[in-house]
This record gives C-alpha cells, sequence and structure tokens, in this order.
C-alpha cells in the first residue's frame, strides 16, 4: 500500500489557465502523460458563443500535444 498524497501529479486549473478567463489548455507532453485537453468556458457575449447560456467545450486528444486543423 503507498501512503503518496492524492495531489501528488495533478495539474491544478490555474497553472493551465489561458489568460485571465476560466479556459485551460493542458499538454500532455509538458507533464509525462500521453493525453491532452483543452476546456473552454466562456460567459454570454464572451468569445464566439452566440445565446443567452454559458458556453462550455471540453476537447481529449489521445496525444501527448493537441493536434488541430485550421480549415479556411
Amino acid at each position: 500500500m503507498t501512503t503518496a498524497s492524492i495531489s501528488e501529479g495533478v495539474v491544478a486549473a490555474g497553472d493551465i489557465r489561458i489568460g485571465t478567463g476560466r479556459s485551460r489548455r493542458f499538454e500532455g507532453s509538458e507533464h509525462g502523460a500521453d493525453v491532452s485537453y483543452f476546456y473552454v468556458e466562456n460567459q454570454p457575449g464572451e468569445g464566439p458563443g452566440v445565446g443567452d447560456g454559458v458556453l462550455r467545450i471540453l476537447g481529449i486528444h489521445a496525444s501527448p500535444v493537441i493536434i488541430q486543423t485550421f480549415l479556411d
């Protein structure tokens, strides 16, 4: 049985926050992980969201880096 702290190896949201908002970007390669993710949370009027509610997006990548392709 191990007695390691639960928080050992956990990356805090504040450490991967994008700017001053609530969005986060986790690149697994920076933390010895083979998975990456991004999380976006925009309030009405922020970002590209349209409507009255909060926009939340979670993208999980089975890769140590986030792979993006922008289309014209």
